[in-house]
């Protein structure tokens, strides 16, 4: 799984609920402890598990984000069962350890297994929607600019024409707003006149390289101490350990 692509996955809905050839068994992120059958839509390829969906849940069908965590055949019966009705991920989102990782937490806290697997996405991936901003164009020429522009108008243009000359354009209507000391007012007024174009597009986090990687902590004395008894423990099974110190101590 990409450690980039895949972070805002684009969902998809189902129109209709059509069964297809798979039930899947659904944890459903509330405080309910049983799973759910579901019928997996036709169309979306094989379900996963750990894949987020949102399913009708409850008297009202409300909808409600849920995850996959059991893939089985038709029952004899599936006139009863309500259909998944989006499916947010392409693929799950956790890999075999993250999944087993959940599976224990669950158990180990006493809390449903959809509540714990919600909980264990990172907040930019949970709202799931991609975040976008929007960015500018020049759409005429210089030499199609009119010969009366404000200064303002003419600051905005100078701004994206030198964007184009150094091969960054687009830029960001807030770049663009912050350099050319402009305002929305004028950049609608640009947009009615065709001399620039805006477009909504996705914000995509940096790729992280080797560069970017943070150099590795420095322990001091008493953490080392501390880690030296905790590694002694990691090949003996699971087992609980408590941590004493005062805030600022070092502990986390």
């Amino acid at each position: 799984m990409s450690h980039m692509e895949g972070l805002f996955p684009k969902s998809q809905e189902v129109a209709e609920p059509v069964a297809a050839g798979r039930v899947v068994g659904v944890a459903v992120a509330t405080n309910v402890w049983r799973t759910f059958d579901y019928l997996w839509p036709a169309g979306l390829g094989e379900p996963s598990l750990g894949q987020r969906v949102r399913v009708p849940f409850g008297m009202g069908n409300r909808k409600t984000l849920g995850f996959v965590v059991d893939l089985k055949e038709h029952p004899q019966s599936v006139a009863r069962l309500k259909s998944v009705t989006e499916v947010i991920d392409e693929a799950s989102q956790f890999d075999d350890v993250l999944w087993k990782l959940g599976d224990w937490i669950s158990k180990y806290y006493l809390t449903p297994l959809g509540m714990t697997l919600a909980a264990m996405i990172p907040s930019a991936v949970g709202k799931h929607a991609p975040k976008e901003e929007s960015v500018a164009f020049l759409a005429a020429e210089h030499h199609d600019w009119p010969a009366k522009l404000g200064l303002r108008q003419k600051n905005v243009l100078d701004e994206l024409l030198e964007a184009r000359k150094q091969g960054v354009e687009p830029i960001t209507l807030e770049q663009l707003l912050h350099h050319s000391g402009s305002n929305r007012g004028t950049i609608r007024s640009l947009v009615g006149r065709q001399l620039i174009r805006l477009e909504t597009r996705e914000v995509r986090l940096p790729e992280l390289t080797d560069e970017s990687a943070a150099d590795p902590f420095e322990l001091n004395e008493d953490q080392q101490a501390v880690l030296k008894k905790l590694d002694a423990k990691l090949g003996g099974g699971f087992s609980v350990s408590l941590l004493h110190g005062v805030t600022g101590s070092g502990k986390t």
